[in-house]
């Protein structure tokens, strides 16, 4: 009998260690999303692994706000409560002004295949444009040395700001959208909320300079089109290098920019600071 009730109390126990995930604990100021999940989609053992990481898409989300009727309000927050893992997950995220820093080296893309992956490329150092190639680069990582090594590299970083404008919009940056080719989460950690947000500015940020810097190369091909590819790279570095900072103007204004305010309901600062280190590979 003993035996019975102390199986009994376990599994209570378990129960209410369960049941602890659901809860939720918002300040002011703090708003959380619910996702949803549909354990009828589960359809072998790596929806399960996406299901455990989180990566599983959902089939609903729910926001809640601070202002929202809670189940019991503490001097520490307002209480919450949803079903937990694996049916409803919660994330909480803080409202207000949002710091971020954006970081890039200066590539010249020489030659690219039909999906737009680099095959050669030129890197920004201070002593000039260093040429690469896919073949040689992923030999070179292959065989555990640096492509890289020895090179003194500039590196373009903003800081910068952003605040939430539209708090159902910016929810979506929380959601896990239908991807095939995303079957290895623990591989490729899928960033949410802010983070998305910042990576994804990051990679605005590193294509407009990689376009910008491009821009220039073409500019000077277009009107000396008796130069060699080396020398118009050479010209191209007496440009760039003069004006590091310069590769930023404009990059607020340009469409991958304006395209992630209007998707994830958020307003980027227009007042940006600019600075260059070097790093030495």
């Amino acid at each position: 009998m003993r035996g019975v009730r102390g199986i009994a109390a376990g599994l209570l126990l378990l129960i209410g260690v369960y049941a602890l995930t659901g809860f939720i604990l918002l300040g002011r100021g703090e708003v959380a999303v619910i996702l949803t999940y549909d354990l009828r989609k589960i359809r072998g053992l790596n929806d399960l692994i996406l299901l455990i990481y989180g990566d599983l898409p959902e089939s609903g989300v729910k926001t809640l706000r601070f202002e929202d009727r809670p189940l019991l309000s503490t001097p520490m927050g307002r209480l919450y409560w949803h079903l937990p893992k694996p049916l409803h997950t919660h994330y909480k995220f803080r409202m207000g002004t949002q710091s971020y820093e954006l970081r890039t080296t200066v590539i010249l893309p020489l030659a690219t295949d039909e999906e737009g992956r680099l095959l050669y490329w030129s890197l920004l150092t201070r002593d000039g444009f260093k040429t690469f190639s896919l073949y040689n680069y992923i030999r070179d990582i292959f065989s555990g040395r640096n492509p890289y090594e020895g090179l003194e590299i500039p590196i373009i970083i903003v800081d910068g700001r952003y605040r939430i404008v539209d708090v159902d919009r910016f929810t979506q940056a929380y959601r896990v959208e239908e991807n095939k080719s995303q079957r290895y989460p623990w591989l490729y950690p899928r960033r949410r909320g802010h983070s998305l947000i910042r990576e994804l500015l990051e990679n605005a940020f590193q294509v407009y300079v990689m376009n910008k810097t491009y821009q220039t190369y073409r500019h000077i091909a277009e009107a000396h089109p008796e130069l060699t590819i080396e020398e118009r790279v050479k010209e191209t570095y007496a440009i760039i290098s003069s004006d590091l900072p310069g590769l930023v103007e404009g990059l607020l204004e340009n469409r991958g920019i304006t395209t992630l305010e209007e998707r994830y309901g958020i307003e980027v600062s227009r007042e940006l600071q600019i600075r260059i280190e070097y790093i030495t590979s």
